[in-house]
């Protein structure tokens, strides 16, 4: 009796761990990778919405491939999280919510009405806001150039192979796309060749910032390598700049008549009080100015509503997704965790710019899948809307 009851207790596990396993392997291989064509593999996760027979059974799956998909958090826990069992909380926290959020209009007899409420939940605020492995981003590589439009024809595909095609069938014709894609895709993508992007491993930057002679160096080395380089406008990663002020102006006057920078910084709000901005700046010679504030800092580490310390969010500002001009370029700005959210690109794109930057400062990321999936996401949201894009990253030390 005894025995049969545990073999049933088994039974009854086994598809829920099955679930979670599958899961995490679709996370693990979709995101973090350098080749690009293995993000349609995150297409599982909206067709297993569709072959799904229980509720619990697609919950298990979504939290193994969220989990797995996004493993780089893990890597900025000391930083962003207070340790790593506060950080590993928030992982685990954040896996739990979206999954939640993928569950909450599954139905047996519904799938189609829940699936299209599910993606809309998963793109707006607020779970919009820490989704950041959504597979819609997928409609670049499929439907490119098409914008807006193109992720309503991913939709309708994925209803139509998860209503109409076997489970088997659907993920063979997946993988083989997959396949087809890792051989003939270009993973480099669409970059703008009129700015020049500069990359550097100075690891983490301003450790004090009280210490004005390290940030005269560092200063120093970034503007180094502005007067090297052969483009006019010239790209540095998120914080090049530190801690602005009148200084550091001093520094930036020696750049050349013909040079101009476009850098990240860090700043005090001028309008809510005791809050901090990262913030894009334009350097000249000349002068400067704040042509970009962040919209969305990491939130709960960074980005505290609740509190009346911590980086400020212009997310909800009315013209936060406008565009700004360089030297009659049209641009928009996506500031490190800012390229993970879909509805930031979908938001400014609608603008229309000639380019999309993107600046990130990397320093605490020990292995490569945070920097990989923001590239890979930039290039897709280029291919989808015809936008070419540029990435400057600061990384850590490489010994």
């Amino acid at each position: 009796m005894v025995l049969i009851k545990n073999m049933t207790l088994i039974l009854k596990i086994l598809p829920l761990n099955y679930n979670f396993f599958y899961g995490a392997v679709i996370g693990l291989f979709s995101w973090g990778w350098q080749h690009l064509g293995l993000t349609v593999l995150s297409l599982a996760v909206f067709l297993q919405y569709f072959y799904s027979k229980k509720r619990s059974y697609f919950f298990v799956f979504v939290f193994g491939y969220y989990l797995a998909a996004t493993r780089g958090m893990l890597f900025g826990a000391n930083v962003y999280f207070d340790g790593m069992a506060y950080g590993f909380a928030v992982w685990i926290a954040d896996a739990l919510i979206v999954s939640g959020a993928y569950i909450l209009f599954w139905s047996k007899s519904r799938k189609v009405i829940g699936f299209i409420l599910t993606i809309i939940l998963l793109v707006i605020p607020p779970v919009g806001f820490i989704e950041w492995v959504n597979p819609i981003f997928t409609a670049g590589i499929f439907f490119p150039g098409t914008g807006f439009v193109g992720l309503i024809f991913l939709f309708i595909c994925v209803i139509f192979v998860g209503k109409c095609v076997s489970h088997v069938a659907g993920m063979s014709v997946l993988i083989g796309i997959m396949l087809f894609l890792i051989i003939f895709i270009n993973n480099n993508g669409d970059i703008y060749k009129a700015i020049e992007p500069i990359n550097t491993n100075f690891g983490q930057l301003y450790k004090d910032e009280t210490d004005f002679i390290e940030s005269y160096k560092t200063q120093n080395k970034f503007l180094k390598l502005v007067k090297n380089t052969n483009q006019s406008i010239v790209v540095l990663p998120e914080t090049a700049l530190g801690w602005w002020n009148n200084n550091n102006m001093l520094i930036w006057s020696n750049l050349p008549d013909d040079k101009i920078v476009i850098a990240g910084a860090n700043m005090l709000s001028n309008t809510i009080k005791d809050k901090s901005e990262n913030v894009i700046l334009k350097v000249t010679n000349k002068g400067y100015n704040v042509i970009y504030r962040q919209r969305l800092p990491i939130p709960i580490s960074m980005w505290k509503p609740w509190s009346t310390v911590g980086a400020a969010a212009h997310y909800f500002d009315k013209d936060s997704a406008e565009t700004f001009s360089i030297n009659d370029i049209k641009a928009v700005a996506f500031l490190c965790y800012e390229q993970l959210l879909p509805i930031l690109y979908i938001e400014s794109l609608q603008k229309k710019p000639d380019v999309m930057i993107g600046i990130s400062n990397l320093w605490w990321n020990i292995e490569s899948s945070g920097e990989n999936i923001q590239r890979a996401k930039m290039n897709l949201m280029s291919r989808l809307y015809n936008v070419p894009f540029i990435f400057a990253a600061n990384r850590r030390v490489i010994n």
